[in-house]
Formats: structure tokens, sequence, C-alpha cells
């Protein structure tokens, strides 16, 4: 049934990882990324850190509990983003193009045409070492015979290991996982099965069609194939660019002026903006992500998470700064509540596709019919426009449809 061989390769800690490349005095040292204030949330721990049980999604006043000495580092996502580039360039260029960016840290190759004459642990292994040799940064791998037996065979020997599973060995393997780490099985999920039985993969492999429904409804009999080995081997290699771009501020205290708010936008905005332009990317929908604060004495780590959030998607693609900014505050006036101060603020683009890929109608009253040479001409000059405001760090160069604005 299966004819498929599929290596899940994911970078270890690769935010902290990366930042200890940044920073060489980092190395070896327990560090988390995250803002400096208390309540800032924890994205990556490095494993030096993870030795005193300090896991993502912590809150850091509790990490330093657990370790008071703890360095939390702020992310350099260009830096971060450039490395990530570089690593999926790099196997794309010297192993297979048939791979698909899951994300900045992850990324399924299907090696089923170079397995034929090779074995596929002799391959897993040269390219961990070259990832290694290459960029000074480690990786775990996971071989599988469809994405999922890749996906949850990666995190068994991590980090800078290497892991089989085959037909054969996937229920000694994927099995005994417990539930709530099986890829898929979000929070909403976990909560349904929080009184049953069901603790492992297996568990949920085992119940009838029937008790799935029951328990999950339709998702819950996706994730039951997915249980039995039956998922797909589908690798979209055909479309490699990030599926989405996102920024956030976590805030120290509490805002509530939209004054304030207006301006956190305004950067996060041109920071998407930035990232759009620099890897050559259009998007489709904007959204936003607001956290309010939770006004109780006792610390509710779940409560603590919940966000709301809110998506435009526009007619047509675009990198522009200024649409991305008024779509970003319209989804968010559709949030706010003046009364309730704001911890957390995300900006988000998604339906990304390359610049070259898009027919785009210009932003030109009456014009109906566009060659394409003028849309390539267009984009140049956006690209030249914004290229020479972010040097001297102020519009010194602005369109027509600006200067109406401010005259």
């Amino acid at each position: 049934m299966f004819n498929k061989t599929i290596i899940h390769i994911d970078m270890d800690a690769f935010f902290a990882s990366c930042m200890q490349l940044k920073h060489p005095e980092l190395k070896n040292k327990p560090i988390v990324i995250s803002n400096s204030f208390d309540k800032s949330i924890i994205s990556t721990a490095s494993y030096e850190a993870r030795k005193y049980n300090i896991k993502a999604a912590m809150p850091l006043f509790k990490a330093k509990k657990l370790y008071p000495q703890i360095i939390s580092v702020k992310p350099d996502m260009i830096f971060i983003n450039n490395i990530s580039y570089q690593i999926w360039e790099f196997i794309k260029n010297n192993y297979t193009n048939k791979i698909e960016v899951a994300s900045i840290d992850e990324a399924y190759l299907d090696v089923s045409d170079l397995v034929k004459n090779t074995n596929v642990l002799i391959l897993a292994k040269n390219i961990q070492k070259d990832i290694y040799d290459q960029f000074n940064l480690t990786c775990s791998i996971g071989i599988g015979f469809n994405r999922f037996s890749a996906k949850m065979s990666t995190s068994l020997h991590k980090p800078n290991g290497i892991t089989l599973t085959t037909t054969s060995n996937f229920k000694d393997n994927i099995w005994p996982i417990s539930i709530n780490k099986m890829y898929g099985f979000g929070q909403s999920a976990a909560k349904l099965l929080n009184n049953t039985k069901i603790k492992t993969i297996k568990d949920l492999a085992l119940l009838s069609d029937v008790e799935v429904y029951q328990l999950l409804n339709k998702k819950g009999l996706a994730l039951k194939s997915e249980a039995l080995g039956l998922g797909s081997d589908y690798i979209n290699y055909l479309s490699n660019d990030y599926k989405s771009i996102s920024k956030e501020t976590t805030l120290n205290t509490p805002i509530y002026q939209y004054d304030e708010i207006e301006t956190i936008i305004l950067n996060l905005s041109k920071f998407i903006s930035y990232k759009l332009h620099k890897n050559q990317l259009l998007c489709k929908t904007i959204e936003i992500k607001i956290r309010y604060k939770i006004d109780e004495k006792l610390f509710d780590k779940q409560k603590h998470l919940e966000s709301r959030h809110k998506q435009i998607t526009l007619k047509n693609h675009t990198n522009d700064f200024e649409k991305i900014y008024n779509s970003a505050l319209d989804c968010f006036y559709s949030l706010y509540d003046q009364n309730k101060g704001i911890l957390l603020i995300g900006v988000g683009v998604s339906k990304l596709i390359h610049k070259n890929q898009n027919w785009v109608q210009l932003d030109i009253e009456n014009q109906t019919k566009v060659d394409k040479n003028q849309i390539d001409n267009a984009l140049k000059i956006e690209n030249m426009i914004f290229d020479i405001n972010k040097k001297f760090k102020k519009p010194v160069i602005l369109k027509a449809k600006d200067l109406k604005k401010i005259s």
C-alpha cells in the first residue's frame, strides 16, 4: 500500500539555538526565548534550560522559580528567518527539491527516489551531519512511510536523533506515545478526553468508529486513521514558501489607549511588510490577535493563553504596508473593548504566494487591463521605495496617493 519514504526534519530548539549561534557567549547556557518581563510567555527553551523542567508556553516568572539564573533572550527574527531559509535551500540544492517547508523550523522530504540506491538511515545521517557542518545547528529526523509516521518519529529521540518507523514497527514506535502528544490532537480534543481511558495513541486506534465519532466527531475519525498508520503520504513540494508570517508583542503592563495600540500595530505591520518584501512574497489574508488582561488573583495558564482573533481576506494579494496596516486596524477595532487592558497584540498574514505568481490588478482608478511588464515595473518601484525609506528610517520618498493624504 505504501511505497514512499518520507523524512521529517525538525531543527532542535531552533529559536534558542539560533540566538546561541548569534551570541556565542550564550552557548551551552540555559536560555529561553521571551520578553524580559515576568508574565511573558516562553516560546522556546534551550535544551540546557529544559534540564530544569523549563518548557515552551511557560510564563517567565515560573521559569525563574525553577532556575533563578535563567537567561531571557528576545528573538532576532530577521536573523532566524535567514538561517531557516538557508537551511531549506541547502537541502533543496544538495539533496532533493521534493521538500515541503512546514514551518520556520521543520520540513518534509520525499526521498523515495534517493533511497533506491542508498540506505535511508545513511541518507538521514548525512543530512544531519551536513546541516551541523554548514550551520552549526542540530536537528532531529524522523523517517516514515507517510507524513504522520515521519512526524511522530522525530520526537522519539530528541535532540539530534534519528528514528526509523516502518509499517512493521509502527505500532511499537507510535502507539505508546501519549495521546496529548499526537500531531493534530489539540487542546479542545484533549478536554473532551479528560475523563476517558484514552491515554495513548494505541487507545484511540483500538476504539470503534462509533465511539470515536461520539467523542470527537469527524475529526476524531481522521485522527484514528492516522493512529492506524493510514494517513496521507502527500508532500506538497510544489509550494515551498512559508505558509504564514506573524509578529506579536507581549506588554509588561496592560494598555487601554487606542493611540498606543495603533502605534504597536503600525510597527508590527512594518515588520510583516518588510518580511514579505524580503522574501518576495504577497499575502491575501491579514489577521489580528489580542490577549486581554485577566483580572484574577490566581494565575490560570489556560485563561492566560486565551486570545481573540479576527482576519480579513483581500480581493488581491499584496505586500503593501499601508494595506496590511489598515486591514489589521479594521480587524482590531472589531474586537476592541476599551474597558479591558491588552497584554498582547499580534499581526499575521497568510495565503502567501511568490510575487511572480500573482497577476495583480494595480490600484489605479478605471484601469481594467494591465500589461505584465507594467506589473513587474510597479512591483520594482514599490520595492525600491520600500528599500530607500528603510535605509533612511523615514519616508523620504512617497507615492502620489500618499502625497494626496498629507496635502
